[in-house]
């Protein structure tokens, strides 16, 4: 058995999810708070606060094709270098504005990339 988070936050990433892992025949749970609903479900996906994080539990002590069929929904750490990298990408662009707007023109362009912000570790994630 083994738990990763993933982020579904759109009708099509949704639909796009439960195709590709409706191919495998292990069973696919989904956990949202106190929600526990099978993965494999289009319904019961849709009846989760798709704007958290969501953490998905693959029943099979297998699962290494799984797991690349999924990549692309899976939650990736920003570690502080990257976020550095990016940081000074935007700073070399705009050196007049004050650092309350730096850092909301960073957080609008972490958004557009993606990542969401985990308000209980402070962290960046994708």
């Amino acid at each position: 058995m083994k738990t990763v988070k993933i982020s579904l936050n759109s009708i099509d990433k949704v639909k796009a999810f439960v195709n590709d892992i409706t191919k495998f025949d292990y069973d696919f749970d989904l956990v949202s708070g106190r929600y526990v609903i099978d993965a494999k479900s289009i319904m019961g996906i849709f009846s989760l606060d798709l704007r958290m994080p969501i953490c998905m539990t693959v029943n099979s002590d297998d699962c290494g094709n799984i797991f690349d069929a999924v990549k692309e929904y899976l939650i990736k750490i920003m570690g502080p270098r990257q976020f550095e990298q990016l940081f000074k990408a935007y700073a070399k662009e705009s050196t007049s504005q004050s650092d309350r707007d730096l850092m909301s023109k960073v957080r609008t362009i972490l958004k557009q990339r993606g990542y969401t912000r985990d308000n209980f570790l402070g962290r960046y994630r994708k």
